[in-house]
């Protein structure tokens, strides 16, 4: 046995029964050695015979020499006894087995908690309240907690086995848990909580929570709380308050002011809205945290920036009047304004000054004064002398604004028709028409062109953006070709190319229109006949008729794609017929040509050459395609009804109505597919 320690006495045996500590110390017909464990859990004993000399051993003998090495628990006498009528009848040399053991300490058992007041024992509760300082911030436990004071009995336990120390042969006691305080008085002290027999008490004021089944206590304040949170441009002051509980007291508006004092906030202040804060205090209508604004800055206001007030109209892109009934027209509406020299055609409204603000410290806030405008003076125009603020025509002219100056032009007036009094009319600005164009008679203007009343069959050139306020119709031998936008009342029977967009006030029969966009309001019939054909949207109200009139609005690529890919084709073929023209001149050269090494190098250089340039627009050629194809962000909208017979078609894909669409619908392609959405 591993030993500690060892210790051996030679003891006189006398022959008595017991002796004296005097008497073993005089004993000499044998020697003990008591060897101690090195957890002092256990002993064990020699004895070894004096040579010559003879005597009895006893078990007191043998308990005395354990007692003199320090072995006072758990000592074996029956063992004890054996050893010593063994040694008695045939004296030698023993050792022992362990002749003492020590007690392990034995673990005590809870009784059954109970529970004396309200507490939360949910964990997700809990972490709720943890770190928590007032009860303001958890009322909305409030039903699930109570306040508990100093010496509060908040739970018990019944049935409880306490802990029982272990002891080593030494008779040293161990096991006692050491993270416990204990009071003065051997009062447990653990979270917050008194435990003296199975009675737990609170250590401090606040609410009782369970952890790892042991009550605790969370110091909490009861009393109400208030604070001032300012915006960090102290442009507002907010006061927080939370309310106070059981026991608790609210702050007095004295309080309140010495806040404010102390941040020194002294502008905006809102009196009726501290004087009603603290009245609810009083009243105790305040249960959950709440924010009131008690100050409010005035904040700065930068001025108005100057501005340009045109006299004119400046919009090239008509939108139809809408009329009372729900029908829209281009009466009222001009796309050519004539103008006179010495007109005002601007008007400069100067900026406005800002007004300084202030915060609730009562600092000056600046403000800053709004933007100057400038008058947007161009060819033919000027600055009045005698008003800066007036910009004015120099000349007798067309008005136009093209979104950084006003200029005028020269414009051709025909003061009625286009017909034989006329002949056709060919002018490189803008034209305005006071009556009809008539058939057979032809416009062509490198600006814009304005008509008062109809367009008939004629053909129609325009550089600029075109309006008719009343319509074009004909038998089908018309055609309007504009840069820019066209707007008709309506049209039937007739033809329309535009780079921009086709906005009809009314309806569209049996017409071709193609265009960036197309819109036609017409409400009871839009379009019933014809081709509608756009690059990014069309929007009608109905389309087709009951008569199940032929009528197709598709979504076609973009003209500059589309021509381009023409383009590259046709160059494609003229290089592949050239290169069948190189392999042919090749094959019918004579013999003795085709032993000529340098003249065959550049018949074989040039087919290289027109098949690099022949793959270059065979790869060009793959990309158009891909792009011509794609209308993602294509759509055709139907704001009322489409009759069966009306066909919608997204490059080669087609939709033909079998059935009445109603309602509002928008058709896209969708992976490859016409969605109605």
């Amino acid at each position: 046995m591993e030993t500690s320690e060892n210790k051996v006495d030679e003891v006189e045996s006398a022959g008595n029964a017991q002796l004296s500590d005097d008497n073993l110390s005089a004993a000499d017909f044998f020697t003990v050695e008591v060897r101690i464990a090195a957890d002092k859990m256990g002993a064990s004993m020699s004895i070894d015979p004096v040579d010559g000399r003879k005597g009895e051993i006893s078990e007191e003998l043998l308990t005395a020499k354990l007692n003199k090495a320090g072995v006072v628990h758990g000592i074996d006498k029956d063992l004890l006894a054996k050893v010593a009528e063994s040694w008695n009848r045939n004296p030698r040399y023993v050792e022992t087995p362990p002749i003492a053991k020590g007690t392990y300490p034995e673990a005590g058992k809870e009784g059954l908690l109970k529970m004396a007041v309200k507490h939360l024992s949910i964990g997700k509760e809990v972490n709720k309240v943890l770190g928590k300082k007032f009860y303001g911030e958890i009322t909305a436990l409030a039903p699930k907690i109570q306040r508990v004071d100093p010496g509060t009995v908040i739970a018990r336990r019944e049935g409880s086995i306490p802990d029982k120390p272990g002891q080593n042969v030494l008779g040293e006691f161990f096991g006692k848990k050491q993270d416990e305080e204990v009071t003065a008085s051997g009062i447990v002290e653990r979270n917050n909580v008194y435990i003296a027999k199975n009675v737990y008490t609170a250590a401090k004021t606040g609410i009782v929570y369970i952890e790892r089944e042991q009550p605790a206590v969370m110091p909490l304040d009861f009393n109400g709380f208030v604070d001032i949170q300012t915006a960090s441009d102290m442009m507002d002051a907010q006061l927080v308050i939370l309310p106070a509980g059981e026991g608790g007291t609210m702050p007095s508006e004295e309080d309140v002011r010495k806040l404010i004092d102390g941040l020194n906030i002294v502008y905006g202040i809102d009196e009726e809205a501290i004087k009603t804060a603290v009245a609810r205090f009083t009243d105790g209508s305040i249960t959950a945290q709440e924010v009131i604004e008690i100050a409010c800055g005035l904040p700065a206001v930068t001025g108005d920036d100057g501005y340009v007030e045109f006299t004119f109209n400046t919009d090239s892109s008509l939108t139809p009047s809408l009329n009372e009934d729900g029908s829209v027209d281009y009466k009222n509406l001009n796309l050519i304004t004539s103008v006179s020299e010495g007109e005002t055609l601007a008007i400069l409204h100067p900026p406005a000054k800002g007004t300084p603000g202030r915060d609730i410290l009562g600092r000056t806030r600046p403000a800053f004064d709004g933007k100057k405008s400038f008058l947007p003076v161009g060819t033919n125009t000027q600055i009045s002398r005698t008003d800066h603020s007036l910009l004015v025509a120099l000349v007798d002219g067309i008005v136009r604004y093209n979104g950084s100056n006003v200029s005028i032009a020269e414009g051709h007036y025909i003061n009625g028709d286009v017909d034989y009094s006329t002949g056709n009319v060919k002018y490189e600005r803008s034209v305005c028409v006071k009556g009809d164009i008539r058939s057979g008679f032809d416009v062509d203007c490198g600006g814009d062109l304005q008509v008062h009343g109809i367009i008939e069959d004629s053909n129609i050139k325009v550089g600029g953006s075109l309006l008719c306020r009343y319509g074009f119709v004909g038998n089908g031998n018309g055609l309007i070709d504009a840069k820019y936008d066209v707007n008709l009342g309506f049209i039937k029977n007739q033809n329309v190319n535009c780079e921009g967009a086709v906005n009809i006030a009314k309806e569209s029969i049996n017409s071709n229109i193609t265009a960036k966009k197309i819109q036609i309001h017409g409400n009871t019939l839009s379009v019933a006949g014809g081709t509608l054909a756009a690059t990014e949207s069309i929007i009608v109200r109905t389309a087709g008729n009951i008569s199940g009139i032929r009528s197709i609005l598709q979504i076609i690529p973009p003209l500059a794609l589309t021509e381009e890919f023409n383009k590259t084709e046709t160059a494609n073929k003229e290089l592949q017929e050239k290169l069948k023209k190189v392999n042919q001149q090749m094959q019918t050269l004579p013999p003795k040509a085709r032993l000529d090494k340098e003249l065959m190098a550049k018949f074989k250089n040039a087919v290289i050459v027109v098949q690099q340039q022949i793959a270059a627009l065979e790869d060009r050629l793959r990309k158009l395609h891909i792009e011509m194809n794609n209308f993602d962000e294509a759509f055709i909208r139907i704001d009322r009804c489409a009759f069966p017979g009306t066909i919608f078609k997204f490059g080669q894909r087609n939709m033909v109505l079998t059935e009445m669409l109603n309602g509002v619908k928008s058709l896209r392609l969708i992976n490859g597919e016409i969605r109605v959405i």
